[in-house]
């Protein structure tokens, strides 16, 4: 299930119905993530996948430009 639904490594997304609660806190997400943007992170540490070394803030604009 996880291949087809977009959220494996390399390309990996949020999954939709992450992104579809979102929907009325979208305000919020938006003010967490330049919090996150704005450590201007190299370096990614993920619990569950992949971890990102090198260009992290590039990985986070892709990854949330949902957002």
């Amino acid at each position: 299930m996880p291949k087809y639904s977009g959220i494996l490594s390399p390309n990996g997304k949020t999954p939709i119905d992450w992104r579809l609660s979102f929907i009325l806190g979208k305000k919020e997400a938006r003010k967490s993530l330049t919090i996150l943007m704005e450590w201007e992170p190299d370096n990614i540490v993920v619990s569950h996948g992949e971890c990102i070394y090198g260009n992290g803030l590039d990985f986070l604009k892709k990854s949330f430009s949902w957002v």
